[in-house]
């Protein structure tokens, strides 16, 4: 009778044991589970705050590559009416050009 009783005890510790690791196991896997939602939820985050500084980034580097090409433009302007005001007319003074310059060889 002992003997039955001792064997019923190992056995409900058995079951208790086996109970007690599928809890353990279900904890162990809710855990992973919360972990990996967390760790995606960051990841994905991060890659917003990536992308949005890249954006921030690009239109800053945008920006000044505009204003670089403006004041180009308003360089060239610049010197485009400054040789329309002053070397155009010296141009055609100093380098003898006149209306000799502009016939045809035929009158010759």
């Amino acid at each position: 009778m002992i003997e039955e009783m001792s064997a019923k005890h190992v056995q409900q510790i058995q079951i208790i044991q086996a109970e007690q690791a599928i809890r353990e196991k279900t904890l162990l896997e809710e855990a992973e589970s919360r972990f990996r939602t967390e760790a995606a939820e960051r990841e994905a985050h991060l890659i917003a705050e990536a992308e949005e500084r890249f954006m921030k980034l690009t239109e800053i580097q945008e920006a000044k590559f505009m204003e670089m090409l403006d004041a180009r433009d308003k360089k060239y302007k610049a010197l485009i009416d400054e040789c329309m005001e002053k070397g155009m007319s010296i141009e055609f003074q100093s380098s003898g050009l006149d209306d000799k310059a502009f016939s045809s060889d035929d009158d010759e």
